[in-house]
């Protein structure tokens, strides 16, 4: 009696997978990829926004203190952690105004906080000043100083409008500011905390 090979007659029926079968099934595995991809991207954003309000809500927060205690402004962001007092005209310092500051004082795109401040004390009315500026971009134009803000500094041209204005802008006040997601200052996903 001959035997039969039933493995090879069961692998000579069975029927596999047409090739448009297979590219159907990869088609829709790509763009069900895709849209969780863009979905991905977006809620890494919206969290790195929602991570800039806080921060630069909190160093808000503690200048707001620092000036409400001594009557003054800090002249840079990392004197919020500080315990000693920056200077003579800082009492009482109650600090550290804050336990811990973002890493390198950048924000969640790597881009450094800005913080300024303005008083009247000064003979003449307004006197800006800087506590913490990023230098400007590469080929935006004003990293070369074509717009001037105080002294040899340089200011993006929609900053300086916002800063200097002859009215509507308060006799003391600060401001802290992420340059968002495009990296850029002065456009309209900027995240500020402050007076104006």
């Amino acid at each position: 009696m001959e035997k039969k090979d039933c493995f090879s007659t069961q692998m000579r029926d069975h029927k596999g997978f047409t090739l448009i079968q297979v590219l159907v099934v990869v088609g829709i595995i790509a763009i069900l990829a895709g849209i969780a991809l863009v979905r991905l991207n977006s809620a890494l954003t919206k969290a790195k926004v929602n991570k800039a309000e806080v921060e630069i809500e909190m160093m808000g927060r503690a200048i707001e203190q620092i000036e409400e205690d001594t009557e003054n402004y800090i002249e840079d962001l990392e004197q919020l952690d500080d315990k000693t007092s920056p200077g003579d005209s800082f009492s009482p310092w109650w600090g550290p105004y804050l336990s811990s500051l973002p890493a390198n004082l950048q924000d969640p795109w790597d881009t450094n906080y800005a913080y300024f401040f303005w008083t009247t004390t000064w003979p003449g009315g307004k006197q800006f000043q800087m506590g913490n500026y990023p230098p400007g971009p590469p080929g935006q134009g004003w990293d070369k100083g074509e717009k001037k803000g105080w002294g040899d500094e340089s200011l993006p041209p929609g900053l300086w409008k916002k800063l200097t204005p002859e009215e509507g802008v308060s006799a003391r006040g600060f401001f802290v500011v992420s340059a968002g997601p495009d990296r850029e200052m002065a456009t309209d996903d900027d995240i500020e905390y402050g007076t104006y």
